[in-house]
């Protein structure tokens, strides 16, 4: 059983979608969830879901409030049976599938809030099946988990501890990135946390030996995803020439038309303007071979990259001219991330 979660802060946009889709593709989760959609499940083209192998339905916690968009999004893969939703509320989405429990939270603020959560969830640890909590839990277990701002609340971070205590769940072994949240601030105003985890109780460990967690790269969200399971090696692609959407976005694009096109050429109108376009054409495929020519390696490489960047980042030892480079270098990634989706939008197009 393999799973994501991830607060994605808005998944309308096209470069939370395409980080999105790369992070399903690679490692083919068959539970995937979402916290902050902020947008209504209706308005999520079911092409996107179906391009990714899931199931065109999915579960959401709605509100009584019509104005509220669902917090939580739970999706699965369509070669899985349907999972059985056991339970639902503002704070959380709980289902059965092959006879576990996963349950997604993304838990309020307010302690005296969380505190309802913890009394929901505590009645379904007696279902005595395998269970899994993945999300955003807005808590800490200790201060070690909260680096700048003010200490967390000692009577938040006790009654975590007896949630998890009185049921039996512990935190499910993990890997990558320790602090999991980053406020966008620097200097004193900065804060980063491990707001995002895994639990689970004995059954889960016994039923999924070895079974573990991995903190990736904040990308698109000031939150990273937690991707539980395997890996899985996403496939090569070719990028074949044509005009596409991505070029328009580049800072260079420009000079390279005005290049080809202001070298002087003579003969009848027609003409030059025939051997204009020819000329447009080899310089563009020449640019496009070597800026775009594999634009999901790139994709790769500036993200590795970035995530040598936040490592450095969360150690602490770093200045506020790093982090303006580290800013710099994921605002580069979130354009690659938009330019590659307008390529796989446009080759759609033209099948």
């Amino acid at each position: 059983m393999r799973c994501i979660y991830w607060n994605i802060r808005g998944i309308a946009n096209d470069k939370s979608q395409n980080r999105l889709s790369k992070l399903i593709n690679k490692w083919e989760p068959e539970i995937v969830g979402i916290a902050e959609p902020m947008i209504y499940p209706t308005d999520l083209p079911i092409s996107f879901l179906q391009s990714l192998g899931m199931s065109s339905a999915f579960y959401s916690n709605p509100s009584s409030d019509l104005k509220r968009t669902p917090n939580l999004w739970l999706m699965w893969k369509d070669s899985i049976s349907a999972p059985n939703m056991i339970h639902f509320s503002n704070q959380h989405i709980t289902v059965m599938v092959d006879n576990v429990l996963i349950t997604i939270v993304h838990t309020h603020c307010l302690y005296v809030q969380r505190r309802l959560l913890w009394l929901e969830l505590s009645t379904i640890n007696s279902l005595n099946l395998p269970w899994l909590i993945l999300g955003d839990f807005n808590a800490y277990l200790s201060v070690s988990e909260k680096r700048g701002g003010n200490n967390p609340m000692a009577a938040s971070m006790n009654d975590f501890r007896d949630f998890m205590n009185n049921n039996q769940l512990m935190e499910v072994p993990n890997s990558g990135f320790q602090l999991t949240w980053w406020n966008k601030q620097v200097g004193d105003f900065k804060i980063l946390g491990k707001l995002d985890r895994m639990l689970c109780n004995v059954n889960w460990s016994s039923t999924f030996p070895g079974w573990k967690y991995k903190v990736v790269s904040r990308i698109c969200s000031d939150h990273s995803p937690l991707m539980g399971g395997s890996i899985s090696i996403p496939r090569p692609n070719n990028m074949p020439f044509k005009f596409f959407n991505m070029w328009c976005s580049h800072p260079k694009f420009k000079d390279v038309v005005m290049e080809s096109w202001q070298e002087p050429l003579s003969g009848h109108s027609l003409y030059i303007l025939t051997q204009k376009l020819k000329r447009l054409k080899a310089a563009l495929k020449k640019w496009n071979k070597e800026t775009f020519g594999n634009i999901r390696f790139k994709v790769e490489e500036e993200t590795k990259r970035l995530e040598l960047m936040h490592e450095q980042f969360e150690s602490g030892d770093v200045t506020e001219d790093f982090v303006m480079n580290m800013v710099d270098q994921e605002n580069q990634v979130e354009l690659l991330l938009q330019q590659e989706q307008d390529f796989w939008k446009h080759k759609s197009r033209t099948k």
